[in-house]
């Protein structure tokens, strides 16, 4: 798998369980670390292989919260500028997602 192409699974997790748009889910994808990138791209490998239907649930579980939120910030960061509202509205999205412990519902 390209690193610049956004993976299915990654894809799926950010499209059908956290509800962001095609647009967006590139956007943040193109955001991650190379370091980032390749540790969910084994993952996610990992994920499609051994996982069957849960997939997408073993996934979330690896994908960090923090970890959206930190690709948010740097699409639009949180520096006294007007921030880009496309990605507020994903960082709601996130949030509305995770409980108080800051893992994913």
């Amino acid at each position: 798998m390209n690193s610049t192409q956004v993976h299915p699974f990654f894809q799926i997790l950010l499209g059908k369980f956290i509800g962001l748009d095609d647009k967006m889910i590139r956007k943040l994808w193109g955001r991650l670390y190379p370091s980032e990138l390749s540790n969910l791209i084994v993952q996610a490998d990992f994920v499609q292989r051994s996982s069957g239907p849960d997939g997408i649930a073993q996934l979330a579980k690896r994908v960090s919260p923090a970890l959206l939120l930190a690709a948010c910030r740097r699409l639009s960061p949180e520096d006294g500028e007007r921030r880009d509202m496309a990605v507020v509205r994903a960082e709601e999205k996130i949030l509305q997602r995770v409980g108080a412990d800051g893992q994913w519902e």
